[in-house]
């Protein structure tokens, strides 16, 4: 799950009157970008894993670069580099790919004003969603700031609402958007357990439940006690964890019922005591802070090993997504990937 940070200033921009229209526009799929240069990450954002494929959101960089606002992908089970896909045709300026997500046969990227479909296998663009969209489902102006894939849905945060979307065929399924939901720019999305769980970035941090069946509101949970400026959040069946970057801590709430289970406090426990993105595998966490990745026990919060070797490539971990085998780190100022074993956390490789 990617980190927040790069986003906030995006959300304040505001978007030309013709951007702010609403259509479904349906892209006949191109061929992507080749590369002139031996690097194959820029300022990578998110990171995505299904199957046997890696993909990695690139930030805008430079407009003659190929990697300017692109997607790369690798293959998991050596790194090996595939192929470039460049969104600059189709995001434009100031629009560059900022979350991703993999499902199936499907990825999906969300920049700041539309939503991106990619067949997984070719890499080619299915369709693009945008903000000229005829189902009016974005807010004027959109802001479009993380998005989760799960099965036949799509879920989306926008400005102040969730978008759902239907998987086969990138049609609106529902916008959620009701004041009980009290959706304040959010932020980070998961979905897990038949939930889809919501964190509010500002009035009062907040974290929306939501029934996955039908979009209806569970809940509203603000744990309170000054807990949130969040940057990551993860879910299993029974728990949720957030990060709470400028609190130095780990929320864990029960998906039960919402409560409060557990604060896991880094100041005792890392060097690196502001926590920022995280994952969830195999009953245990990762958890990135500046320039380190610390692995808990998800059970009881408890430390299993800190990495912040120089050889690990760690330079401002933004994003982090694994599987059962494999942790792959997103590395923000070091234009790279960092991939760890989930048993050891020993580097398997280091991706460029």
């Amino acid at each position: 799950m990617r980190s927040t940070r790069q986003l906030a200033a995006l959300a304040t921009l505001s978007c030309a009157p013709v951007l702010c229209s609403a259509s479904l526009l349906l892209v006949a799929p191109t061929q992507t970008a080749a590369t002139s240069t031996s690097a194959h990450i820029a300022l990578p954002n998110d990171i995505a894993v299904s199957g046997s494929h890696l993909w990695v959101a690139n930030g805008s960089i430079d407009k003659n670069s190929a990697l300017d606002n692109s997607v790369s992908e690798f293959k998991v089970s050596d790194g090996s580099f595939v192929r470039i896909i460049s969104l600059r045709h189709l995001t434009g300026n100031f629009h560059q790919p900022n979350a991703i997500a993999a499902s199936g046969s499907h990825v999906w990227i969300a920049d700041l004003h539309s939503i991106i479909e990619l067949n997984a296998s070719s890499g080619k663009v299915v369709r693009v969603i945008n903000a000229k969209a005829r189902f009016h489902a974005f807010e004027n102006p959109a802001a479009l700031g993380a998005i989760a894939a799960s099965g036949a849905h799509v879920w989306v945060t926008n400005l102040n609402t969730v978008i759902e979307l239907n998987a086969s065929d990138g049609s609106v399924l529902r916008v959620i958007k009701s004041k009980a939901d009290q959706f304040s720019q959010p932020d980070e999305i998961v979905v897990s357990g038949g939930r889809v769980w919501v964190v509010n970035n500002v009035a009062g941090d907040s974290v929306n439940e939501l029934n996955a069946a039908n979009g209806s509101l569970i809940r509203v949970i603000n744990p309170g006690a000054d807990l949130f400026t969040q940057f990551g959040m993860a879910a299993s069946g029974s728990h949720v964890f957030i990060t709470n970057w400028q609190g130095h801590s780990i929320i864990e709430l029960n998906a039960s019922n919402g409560s409060l289970a557990h604060i896991i406090n880094f100041r005792y426990i890392s060097g690196d005591p502001s926590p920022n993105s995280i994952a969830l595998d195999d009953g245990h966490l990762w958890v990135t802070n500046d320039n380190s990745v610390i692995e808990l026990t998800a059970a009881k919060g408890t430390v299993v090993r800190a990495m912040r070797d120089k050889v690990d490539g760690f330079d401002d971990p933004l994003a982090m997504t694994g599987d059962a085998t494999h942790v792959w780190v997103a590395n923000f100022q070091g234009n790279s990937v960092t991939e760890l074993k989930a048993s050891n956390g020993s580097l398997v490789r280091v991706i460029k």
